[in-house]
């Protein structure tokens, strides 16, 4: 189109002579005006632009980037909180001062976690203004089209008139909404990290989880076989880690996926999960808080029964070595009988009934409290 008007008269401009007069037009206007190839912004224009300038000049388009009126306005208070008072621009980069701005936007946006670009735990402003950043292409229209709508305000299109109350106006909501985007991950993991303080019950401060978990996990360490429970274990008292990784690697045990990739339902599988391996976790440190008192010479297991109406009995179960061979030849029997031969169903149903009629029991036997045993001769109390 401008090389069809350059050619006709009263110009009467040579095709040839057309490419050097554009690129000492651009050079003149290196900051106001725009260039584009095939729809995509060109920071800068090196001699293979102009190369295909002569060849196919259809591919080419100019765009003004004029401040002035409320534009001028805005760009001076986005100025004020994006461009970085060192930043220095890269030589023969166009629209220097557009993108000193606009820059820092894009460079935010490829930086953020997967799950904030996901999430739907934002305002529904901020999800504007993510959505605008993820699919900006052009840094004028960014600043001035998206960003404002996005915001609830109009485009600042450059026949409007000054506005300082609306410049400052759109500038305060579009920090508010980049300070809620920059931190949605944030408090992802601030609400981890409750839901791990509630879930283990930890009575001190907050800030001392890792420490609480420490101390309790270091008693398990090698006495874990289930997978997930001993990899916890050994991360909860690892001591070298800084506390932002430590709390996401133990995020990422229990949900089996590291939180910078969740999407929002990860969190509810998180909390479920959560909720059944603290459960082992505490069964086992129970039963080897009750093994480390009794001292040695006893073996010992951790028997919980739940009832129809939601009622839970534990008991840790002991049983000292001396008695280790009968226990094994009245399991065989029962267990060989003929009516549970066999019978894998039959054999689980008499143990539960077993384990109902014992640890439902409200006598003491001869030994004291069911399950508590005789201390040996000499074993202190």
């Amino acid at each position: 189109m401008l090389y069809q008007k350059l050619e006709q008269p009263p110009y009467g401009v040579k095709p040839g002579v057309i490419p050097v007069l554009l690129a000492a037009f651009l050079l003149v206007h290196v900051d106001d005006i725009g260039i584009y190839k095939d729809g995509t912004f060109i920071p800068v224009l090196g001699p293979e632009h102009f190369e295909l300038l002569v060849k196919e000049p259809s591919r080419f388009s100019v765009k003004s980037f004029e401040m002035v009126g409320l534009r001028s306005q805005v760009f001076r208070e986005l100025e004020t909180v994006l461009k970085s008072p060192n930043a220095k621009a890269p030589a023969g980069v166009r629209n220097a001062s557009l993108l000193a701005v606009a820059k820092p936007l894009f460079g935010f946006v490829r930086q953020l976690p997967e799950f904030t670009k996901s999430t739907k735990r934002l305002s529904a402003e901020a999800r504007n203004v993510l959505q605008a950043l993820q699919t900006a292409q052009e840094p004028d229209a960014l600043l001035f089209v998206s960003l404002p709508e996005a915001c609830g305000f109009n485009p600042m299109t450059t026949g409007r008139e000054e506005n300082e109350q609306e410049a400052k106006a759109f500038r305060k909501k579009l920090v508010q909404c980049l300070h809620e985007i920059q931190t949605a991950y944030d408090n992802l993991l601030a609400d981890c990290q409750k839901h791990l303080y509630e879930a283990f019950g930890v009575r001190s401060k907050e800030a001392n989880l890792r420490e609480d978990l420490r101390v309790r996990a270091s008693y398990l360490v090698g006495q874990c076989i289930d997978p997930v429970l001993r990899h916890f274990v050994a991360k909860a008292v690892e001591e070298d880690l800084p506390d932002r990784d430590w709390l996401e690697a133990l995020i990422r045990i229990v949900a089996d996926k590291h939180p910078k990739v969740w999407i929002d339902e990860d969190f509810s599988r998180f909390e479920m999960v959560l909720s059944d391996l603290v459960r082992r976790f505490e069964n086992l440190e129970s039963l080897w808080t009750e093994i480390r008192r009794q001292g040695k010479g006893f073996d010992a297991l951790r028997i919980t029964v739940t009832e129809p109406n939601g009622q839970e009995v534990h008991e840790v179960v002991w049983m000292d070595e001396e008695h280790a061979d009968l226990f094994e030849r009245l399991a065989e029997e029962v267990l060989n009988t003929p009516a549970l031969k066999d019978n894998p169903r039959l054999q689980k149903g008499f143990l539960a009934k077993l384990n109902e009629k014992l640890l439902s029991r409200k006598d003491v036997d001869s030994q004291g409290e069911l399950g508590k045993p005789k201390r040996k001769r000499g074993q202190s109390a």
